[in-house]
Parts: C-alpha cells; structure tokens; sequence
C-alpha cells in the first residue's frame, strides 16, 4: 500500500469528523490498546469493564453491544471510502490503535491508524469488482470478526446480536449519506456498493450462515409522525439494561401493542402543547 501525502489532509477531516478515526489520538484518552489486544480475553474484558461504568450496567452484554458499535465506525468508514474515495482504506488489525476518550461531557470511541495506506479502485470491470469484494471481506472477516468473536465470547452475548449494532447503524449512515451527497453520481456509488454489501458479501465473512446485512427491517408507524414508517432495530441495543434504561421505540424486543400505547401517549402529550 501507498503511503498518503499532504494533498489527501480532506479525507483525514472527514474521516475523523465521522467515525473518529485519524492519523492521532485525542488528547488524555482515558484507554488505548492496538486493535491486535482486543483478541485477548483479558483486554477485551477490560474493555468491558471500562464501557460498563461509563454506561452505568451490570451487564457485561449491555457492555458488549456498546463495544460493537463503537467498532461498526471501522465499517462505516470503509463503506464511505469505497464510494467517495474510490479507495480501499488499511484497516487491518495491526494498523489501527483505540481509544476511549471524553467528547462532550461523554464517552466516545475513536481509532488512530499507524499509517495511511490505501488500494486505489482499477477501472470498472471484473478488477474492480474484485477489489470492491476483497476490500470488504477483509475488513469484515479478518478485522471486525475476530473482535466481535471475542466480545460475544467473555460477554456471553450471541455474535448476531452485535453485528445486529453494525447493521442498524450502517442503515443510519446511508441515509444521511443519501441525503447529503454532492452528485448523483456519489449517491449511486453509494447505493452500489451498500447492494453489493448486503446482497453479495459471503457470510462467511461475518461467520455467519446468513449475512447480517441481508434482511430487510420491520417498519413500524413512527410516533412523531403519523403515516411515516420507520424500520426497527436490526438487534436489541439492550439500552434497557443501562441505569435508568428502558427499551427504544424502534426495538425489536418491545411488543407492538407497547408501541401502540406509546405512540398514543406522545401524540396526546404533544397535541396538549
């Protein structure tokens, strides 16, 4: 891979301004390991432990979902990168550091890569589909995987549900991406690659016997505005298990008849007002 130089300064704005990840680390993180420790038990549970009082639960797996999401800036920042950059970014395990650090009052995630290296997207046709599938496999199977492995396994949590965190997330980001894209052409990248993304990785590069990605979300009424779908949580955020918690509106979890009572209970508050 190529070493980056001064002229690429825009890609390392947006990319920390997104996903918190760069060439440096914000000042006094309160913890920082290279990603390669975290395939450890006892740093992954140390981790674990750190997120657990900063979210205030007794539940390591509340924990753990916590952690997962805070990786899923590592897939975010992929995905970004193979439509707005035409590159792939280096994001293999012995490249990048974490950190846990204070952002506005609250704990936040943020990664620092040890270089900038990048594999530039050859000219469309089967080289380019290739690069697209080799970027993504790796960033899935032999970064995120061996992390959530080991955070599902000292959490007791099943691994779908972490990368459930991943794929609710990823759903947000396209969104907004969509939204604020600056060419036709950047949101069809875009979309492209979020198809192929769902609709072509291998599971085996989630370890999975069905991509996590592959299913379409339940859409539910939202309760601010009537006849507006939303679509729920791909897997529970367990946000009721924080202090003071409770279950999201959009949870998979919540029954609907719940939802229903909620959905009402808001809109006569706010017709009030």
């Amino acid at each position: 891979m190529e070493s980056v130089d001064t002229s690429k300064s825009c890609r390392f704005e947006e990319l920390a301004n997104m996903f918190n990840i760069g060439l440096t680390a914000a000042e006094n993180p309160m913890f920082s390991l290279p990603l390669t420790e975290l395939l450890l038990d006892e740093k992954m549970l140390f981790l674990i432990h750190i997120q657990m009082k900063t979210i205030k639960t007794s539940a390591p797996e509340a924990s753990a979902v916590s952690v997962a999401s805070g990786l899923g800036y590592l897939a975010y920042a992929q995905q970004y990168a193979l439509s707005a950059y035409d590159c792939a970014i280096d994001l293999s395990l012995d490249n990048v550091d974490v950190h846990v650090f204070m952002k506005n009052g609250y704990t936040a995630v943020g990664y620092t890569l040890k270089r900038w290296g990048e594999r530039i997207a050859p000219a469309p046709g089967l080289a380019r589909d290739g690069w697209r599938q080799e970027a993504l496999h790796e960033t899935y199977s032999r970064t995120l995987l061996p992390i959530l492995e080991t955070a599902s396994r000292v959490a007791a949590i099943p691994i779908r549900e972490l990368w459930g965190q991943l794929s609710t997330g990823l759903r947000y980001y396209m969104r907004v991406w969509s939204e604020r894209a600056s060419s036709d052409c950047l949101r069809h990248a875009l979309e492209e690659n979020y198809r192929y993304l769902r609709e072509e990785l291998d599971p085996s590069a989630f370890g999975m016997k069905v991509n996590p990605y592959r299913r379409d979300p339940i859409l539910t009424e939202d309760a601010r505005e009537p006849g507006k779908m939303i679509p729920l949580k791909s897997a529970c955020c367990l946000y009721y298990k924080w202090e003071d918690g409770d279950y999201c509106f959009s949870c998979p979890r919540l029954k609907e008849s719940e939802r229903e009572r909620r959905r009402i209970a808001w809109r006569e508050a706010n017709a009030a007002n």
